[in-house]
């Protein structure tokens, strides 16, 4: 779709329509992530602190198997 800025101030926003907004789980007090690639520009919802604890938790138990297996083959 294509959409025009508005001023704000020495910025310009992008308005996201209210159905896109509910489609993407956000509302107007939402943090986003945007990201621009050079070329596009992307927006998309920012993780809870939830799940970016999850997250966090997920690589430490990964990294913890791997160097537990380094190990291993060190005393092998």
């Amino acid at each position: 779709m294509k959409k025009k800025l508005i001023r704000t101030g020495n910025s310009a926003a992008l308005v996201i329509e209210k159905s896109t907004m509910e489609a993407m789980g956000l509302d107007a007090q939402s943090q986003v992530l945007v990201h621009f690639d050079g070329e596009k520009l992307t927006v998309q919802p920012a993780p809870s602190q939830r799940e970016s604890i999850e997250s966090l938790l997920e690589v430490s138990k990964r990294t913890n198997e791997l160097l537990e297996k380094l190990l291993a083959k060190l005393d092998g």
